[in-house]
């Protein structure tokens, strides 16, 4: 089995040394999400930064990272404190947090008022059930001027709109054939796409400058076909832009 796990991620590895020539020699290509979202954050946090990781899960955003871009994910060491919650007991296994609690099912924070500098998330808020909930306490937590951060599918995009198509009992399956450098199986979880548009965060966060945007990473559900990958890219570059892949969050606290 793990032979068959290595073996479809070396064909993806193929797909985007091939499309982005940059990955045979670098941890990161161009248009990687998480390097464009890791180097946005960056320049947010501080030595001094409290940051809380919303949906910690175990750390598979640095899981499969090395030489830069492992550097790059990894905040534990270069704020005061990262502490990560999540409703999986997996949290307390993740290697890039300093402490990790889990939460309740309603989303509860266990943190004081105005305590955090910095809230990020990492593909969740298309796993969210109850948006206003959730908002409301990472508002609540978060100190004046602080930021939260997240990135995860746009609701109207190609990603998001063929994972909708696909019963969330068959996800796990069908990602692994579809999207060979995409989540493993334990880290597939039920989506909602209830705060996953540009209209939605607006509305969610009323009261906060908002810098949020589309943005359009490499493509998915390749098959590890470089054809496939191709037309992928060709479709986004012709696509409205608010059709676009990915949304990225980015709001302050006033």
């Amino acid at each position: 089995m793990e032979d068959g796990s290595a073996a479809i991620l070396h064909m993806a590895e193929i797909v985007y040394e091939r499309l982005f020539p940059e990955r045979r020699f670098t941890s990161f290509f161009r248009r990687q999400i998480r390097f464009v979202f890791f180097s946005m954050l960056a320049d947010i946090i501080t030595p001094e930064s409290v940051v809380l990781d919303f949906g910690a899960g175990r750390g598979k955003h640095v899981e499969n990272e090395f030489g830069h871009m492992g550097r790059l994910a990894n905040l534990r060491g270069r704020v005061k404190r990262v502490i990560g919650v999540d409703p999986d007991p997996a949290v307390f296994d993740n290697p890039t947090l300093d402490e990790a609690f889990r939460i309740d099912p309603e989303g509860v924070i266990p943190f004081p008022d105005t305590s955090v500098d910095v809230v990020f998330s990492c593909a969740v808020l298309e796993h969210v059930s109850d948006p206003e909930k959730v908002v409301s306490e990472i508002a609540r937590v978060l100190k004046p001027g602080g930021w939260f951060c997240a990135y995860t599918p746009n609701k109207w995009g190609y990603v998001g709109i063929c994972v909708r198509m696909i019963p969330n009992a068959l996800h796990a399956r069908l990602l692994k054939f579809a999207n060979p450098a995409g989540p493993a199986a334990k880290d597939v979880f039920p989506t909602l796409y209830r705060m996953n548009t540009l209209g939605a965060i607006a509305r969610l966060f009323p009261d906060f400058r908002n810098a949020s945007f589309i943005f359009n990473g490499p493509p998915g559900y390749h098959f590890g076909s470089v054809m496939i990958a191709r037309l992928w890219l060709f479709a986004m570059s012709v696509m409205p832009y608010r059709m676009g892949q990915s949304l990225f969050v980015f709001v302050q606290k006033k």
